[in-house]
C-alpha cells in the first residue's frame, strides 16, 4: 500500500463532529484538529460542535467553519431547526469523523448524507462505516488515533 491509497491522503472534504466539554476541551480539540489538518489535503472543511441546551451559542466564539448544535435545534420528532446546520448537512463530503458525542438525532441527521466514509470515533452511536475505539480521551489523542487509522487503512478509489 502506498500513501496515497490511504483513506487519509483520499480526503479533501471533511465534516467534523466532536462535543463541547468545556472552554480548554474545545481549545484543544480545535489546536489538534488544525495541526492535523495541516498535515491532510482537506480542501473544504466544516465542523459541528454539539453543546448542551443549557449553553448559550452566543457566549460561545463565532468561527465561519464551527457550527455548534444543541437539543434546542431538533424538534420532538427529531426534525433539525437550525438552517445553517441544514445548510452543512445538505453538502456531500469525503469523510465524517465524529468523535465521542452520542447525539442520536444529530447521528440520525447526519446519517442520510451523502459522505463516502463516516467513521465513529469513541461514539456509542452504531451509523458508522467504520467504528473505532480510542484508549485515549484527551483531543490530542483521539485526533492523531483517527488520522493514524486512516493512514492505515487504503481504497482504491
Amino acid at each position: 500500500m502506498t500513501d496515497s491509497n490511504s483513506i487519509w491522503r483520499q480526503i479533501k472534504r471533511v465534516l467534523i463532529v466532536f462535543p463541547y466539554k468545556d472552554a480548554s476541551y474545545f481549545s484543544e480539540f480545535r489546536k489538534e484538529l488544525d495541526k492535523v489538518l495541516n498535515d491532510s489535503l482537506v480542501e473544504k472543511l466544516d465542523i459541528v460542535v454539539t453543546i448542551p441546551a443549557s449553553l448559550k451559542k452566543a457566549d460561545l466564539p463565532t468561527h465561519r467553519l464551527i457550527h455548534f448544535v444543541s437539543p434546542k435545534d431538533f424538534t420532538l420528532f427529531g426534525k433539525l431547526k437550525n438552517e445553517v446546520l441544514g445548510s452543512v448537512i445538505t453538502k456531500s463530503y469525503d469523510a465524517l469523523l465524529y468523535f465521542e458525542d452520542d447525539s442520536k438525532r444529530l447521528g440520525k441527521a447526519l446519517s442520510d448524507m451523502n459522505i463516502n466514509y463516516s467513521i465513529g470515533i469513541n461514539s456509542p452511536l452504531d451509523i458508522f462505516t467504520i467504528r473505532v475505539f480510542s484508549k485515549g480521551e484527551k483531543p490530542e489523542e483521539m485526533v492523531n488515533f483517527a488520522k493514524n487509522t486512516l493512514v492505515k487503512l487504503s481504497s482504491n478509489e
